[in-house]
């Protein structure tokens, strides 16, 4: 089999840093970008500019281009809805337009697609996003399904690594929260399936034979509120449970509503793929407490 080229954007997120692990062997060529240049990148790319797309993918020519880039803060989104729009929804619409026509596009999506009213959601559930992130996320969706380009979408959740560094990481938040003797207030009515971002590159390597479009959701195992994710961190990692203060979401001024419940269901994605690490929350974070000893 020919070696096949993967562009990665967002490459320097946490997601994009498990996908360059899962990616770097003998079968993949690896093309690292971001809007952000530095030495772990190998192209600084501004997916806003069609024209700087265009060039890099006419030198590049991608089998595969993985979509990582997003703007994820959900309420900078509900105050920034241009800037939200441009990193979500045009950037998508530039890489559809300028990808090689045999190139497959693997986009990721998220659960806030869903209003958090009816768990668990399948892949035919009717979205109904209740943030501006989500709407712009299934405006990307709806784009993608309409290019007659081949695509992949997947919906993920609530993402955690060992990549502890990065501030769209909760799982540091907490960390050094409770490391550091602070309250943290959790939310009880935030529900979603806390997702190890190692299992989500894992998946993306072995659907990418799939010839046909597909739109797959893809999570951890358990369905917890933020308070109870927290709580099971302060668990794993011996840390003090008392300093995590259960909330309401009304009691934490967020700019941006957020669904009750967005739990997915993965019945689809276990029938596609034998072994698709459809982990429990509590062995992701074993296995991470593990990497960062």
């Amino acid at each position: 089999m020919s070696r096949k080229t993967v562009l990665i954007t967002g490459a320097n997120g946490q997601l994009g840093n498990s996908l360059v692990k899962v990616f770097n062997d003998s079968l993949f060529k690896v093309i690292k970008t971001s809007f952000s240049k530095n030495d772990l990148i190998d192209i600084q790319l501004d997916l806003i500019s069609k024209d700087s797309i265009s060039t890099v993918m006419k030198t590049v020519e991608p089998d595969f281009i993985i979509n990582c880039c997003a703007c994820t803060n959900v309420d900078y989104c509900e105050i920034n809805k241009k800037k939200a729009h441009d990193i979500n929804v045009e950037s998508v619409k530039n890489l559809l337009s300028t990808m090689p026509n045999n190139a497959k596009l693997i986009h990721i999506s998220t659960d806030y697609i869903f209003d958090g009213l009816k768990p668990p959601y399948s892949e035919n559930s009717t979205p109904n996003p209740i943030n501006y992130y989500g709407k712009t996320k299934l405006e990307a969706e709806n784009l993608i399904r309409s290019s007659q380009r081949n695509y992949t979408i997947i919906r993920v959740s609530n993402l955690f690594s060992e990549f502890i560094d990065f501030s769209t990481n909760k799982l540091n938040w907490i960390l050094s929260s409770l490391k550091n003797e602070k309250k943290i207030f959790a939310a009880t009515d935030i529900v979603s399936k806390p997702t190890f971002t190692a299992s989500v590159a894992h998946l993306i390597r072995k659907i990418i034979p799939y010839k046909n479009n597909l739109i797959i959701n893809y999570s951890g195992q358990n369905s917890l509120s933020f308070f109870e994710f927290s709580i099971l961190i302060s668990k794993v990692f011996n840390l003090n449970k008392e300093l995590i203060i259960p909330v309401s979401k009304s009691e934490l001024n967020f700019q941006a509503p957020r669904p009750f419940d967005t739990s997915l269901n993965t019945d689809l994605v276990n029938t596609l793929i034998n072994d698709c690490n459809i982990y429990e929350t509590e062995y992701s974070l074993k296995i991470i407490k593990d990497i960062l000893k």
